[in-house]
Order: structure tokens, then sequence, then C-alpha cells
């Protein structure tokens, strides 16, 4: 009896000491305003990668732990290591914030936005970003780091690498990334040079046909495009033209406008 209860004693004793060496670790993640993000993905790394926890409504996410552990926390797609620290016998709170990204399209004006343009960016796969607002913003919130981010407009794209910047451990960290369409116009003229051919019909190649606004009074067809090459065609009196014509400007500054000059002879 006194073997058995001298055993359990022992037992209780190690068990103590155990958690008396332990710490509650405790993750908080936070948006660039301070605000609680709920869903993040955590682990940790002690000689391996195990789960540490999810997110809940408040941010957070804990765990009780002993020994040498670095943490790794991921959202969208994104992610953030807490260095390897000893965690012992206190509590342990760490407070990790991401990057508001904003993503501004504009048109070649420099101030009018590009309303429902497509926004994604490739980290291991595309991920989606939210459709530009009525503002032309497309707004995340990510990790610090590098990533390609693509913006399409009316078909057409403009991929650039943008860096997130930010330390991951202090808030208000906040970034925008503007965006330009290049402002397309095609002219369709009788061949005397001057006369338009209002009604024409006009459209171009990318990934498919794509209908362009026909010729104005003026002849003239206008549109907000990203630069590149494409296959161009204007059709006057059932008859048509295609030709491969390159739409100008960088994606990365305003004011570019491309013209593209079509005389077609009068129809006798």
């Amino acid at each position: 009896m006194k073997r058995k209860f001298f055993s359990g004693l022992i037992g209780l004793m190690t068990l103590s000491a155990i958690n008396a060496d332990a710490g509650i670790v405790t993750i908080t993640v936070k948006n660039s305003d301070g605000g609680a993000i709920s869903g993040a993905v955590i682990t940790k790394y002690s000689g391996g990668n195990s789960a540490f926890g999810t997110t809940d409504g408040s941010g957070q996410a804990s765990q009780t732990l002993t020994g040498n552990y670095s943490f790794t926390v991921n959202y969208n797609y994104t992610s953030y290591t807490i260095p390897t620290a000893l965690i012992g016998a206190g509590d342990v709170n760490y407070d990790v914030y991401t990057t508001g990204l904003t993503i501004k399209t504009l048109q070649s004006d420099g101030s009018t936005p590009n309303v429902g343009a497509a926004n994604a960016f490739y980290a291991g796969g595309n991920r989606t970003l939210p459709a530009s607002d009525g503002a032309g913003e497309s707004k995340v919130e990510l990790f610090p780091g590098t990533w390609a981010f693509t913006s399409t407009v009316n078909y057409t794209s403009y991929t650039r690498n943008i860096t997130i910047t930010g330390n991951g451990t202090t808030p208000n960290s906040k970034l925008t990334e503007s965006a330009y369409t290049t402002g397309l116009t095609i002219k369709t003229l009788q061949s005397d040079g001057s006369t338009p051919n209002v009604g024409a019909a006009n459209s171009f190649y990318a990934g498919g046909n794509r209908t362009l606004p026909a010729s104005d009074g003026a002849g003239e067809s206008k549109k907000e495009l990203f630069p590149g090459t494409w296959a161009f065609t204007s059709t006057v009196n059932y008859s048509s033209f295609t030709r491969n014509e390159t739409v100008g400007g960088t994606g990365a500054t305003q004011g570019a406008t491309s013209t593209l000059h079509l005389l077609l002879p009068v129809l006798l």
C-alpha cells in the first residue's frame, strides 16, 4: 500500500514539474487597422511541423507548450513566421499584423475608375482578389512578401511584381499600387481620309472575339485596354479589314493613348 502511495505521489510531483515548466502561448492575428482576423491557420515547429490552431473570432489561438518553437501564421495564401524561442514557465503572447494592400485600377486619364476590374495574384497558384469597386479599388490584407499581381480590364491584362511592405509585428502598414489602362481610339475613315465611316463595327481577338463600340459620328470607337498586341477587325458595308496593332503604354503610368487609323475605299 505504501509503495502504491509513494508511486502515485511521485507521478503527481512529476506531472506538476512538467506543468510548472510549460507556458501558455497565445497568438493574436490582426489586420493593418488592428482588427481581429479569424480563420488564420497557425502551425508550430520543433523538430517537425504540427498544428497549433486556427484563430477564433477574437483573432486568437492558444496552446500550452514547453521547449523551443517557431510559429508560422498563414492567411490569404501568405504567411509570417515568428522566430524560434524557448517556451518556459511563463505565458507568451504574440501579436501579428497583416499589411493592407489597395490595388487601384484607373483609366488613362488617371482618375476614372475601371469599375469591376478583375484582380489576382500568384502564391502557389492563382488567387482571386476582390473585383475593383466604384472607386476602382480592390482591398486585401496580406503578410509581407513579393508576388505577381494581375489586373484584367476588357479582356486585357497587366501583370507586375508588387512587394508587400511591413514587418508583420506592427500595425498601420498600408500600401497602394495603381494600374492604368491605355485609351484606345480606332478611327475608321473613308478613302478621302476625312469622311467618317459612321456605325462601322469593331472588335479584337483576345481569347475570343471581343466587341468594341461601333464608330461614332467622328468615325471613332473608344475603349480602355491594357498594353499589348491584338488582331483588330473593322467592318464597313459587310466588308472587313483585320490587322495586328499594338496598344501602347506601360500599365504603370497614366496618360497613355493609342490611335489606330483605318482608311476604307468608298463602295460604289
